[in-house]
């Protein structure tokens, strides 16, 4: 085996200016062998290629719209009743057509955020009442019976007091958003229409008066449409004995809107 040399060795003789220096024969072997390496080795530059940018209407067209959702979804977030007025004036200058996009994002903030429900209403009358209702259509024709609790609920009884907090705060938040809906409904919609809306509630509240977690629900959207209701549907319903205590008060409590 070669005896090795040092990297400091090599840099000192490999960079000595005088020309007539006396290399180590074994020194001379391993900088010639080395040069010869470096002669040989071929590097090949890639070649440049100019960066391109690929520019399509189909592109610039989505990014636009990304851009203006993520706007509109910004002023949405930060909608108070206190700065109402300086929202509605930034929201009249961002949005554009098409204006489903915006529609539809101003309904779903409204059915997560109930208690704001005046304010959006007064976002959402930007638009024209008709390109309003085209998308509540779009959304009830999805699920015509969205008041009806889902199984998940009905099964894990939510109104007791063993149900896991967590599941009913899903509740919660599921029957708010409903009864946003319905509250949407009643203020776009002809009364025909949701009357029969209302005729259906009560109807399913009939048959199916012995599930609280089916009938409570269904109650809370007859208050909001109780100018529908007349005074026999309200003692139709006070008729019935397999209501709990509470379903009873809800009644009683709808009655005394008439």
């Amino acid at each position: 085996m070669s005896e090795s040399i040092s990297l400091t060795t090599f840099k000192e003789t490999y960079l000595e200016i005088n020309e007539n220096f006396d290399i180590d024969t074994r020194i001379l072997d391993k900088i010639n062998s080395i040069k010869e390496i470096i002669d040989k080795d071929v590097y090949v530059k890639p070649v440049h290629k100019p960066f391109v940018k690929h520019v399509s209407a189909f592109n610039c067209r989505f990014r636009e719209e990304d851009t203006k959702k993520k706007t509109v979804t910004s002023f949405l977030n930060k909608l108070t009743t206190s700065n109402i007025e300086t929202i509605l004036a930034k929201l009249k200058n961002s949005i554009s057509e098409p204006y489903d996009t915006d529609i539809n994002n101003v309904i779903a903030f409204m059915r997560l955020d109930i208690k704001n429900i005046k304010n959006y209403l007064r976002v959402l009358n930007i638009f024209h009442n008709q390109l309003v209702i085209e998308q509540l259509d779009i959304i009830f024709y999805n699920n015509t019976q969205y008041w009806i609790t889902p199984e998940e609920f009905v099964t894990n009884n939510v109104y007791k007091t063993e149900c896991p907090e967590d599941l009913y705060q899903k509740f919660n938040k599921w029957k708010d958003s409903q009864l946003v809906l319905t509250e949407l409904l009643l203020f776009y919609k002809d009364i025909e229409f949701v009357s029969k809306i209302t005729n259906n509630i009560l109807e399913f509240i009939i048959v199916n008066c012995n599930v609280r977690e089916l009938i409570d629900p269904a109650l809370e959207h007859l208050h909001i449409l109780h100018q529908l209701l007349t005074t026999n549907n309200i003692d139709k319903l006070l008729t019935i004995d397999t209501f709990s205590s509470s379903t009873k008060f809800k009644i009683e409590t709808l009655k005394n809107k008439k």
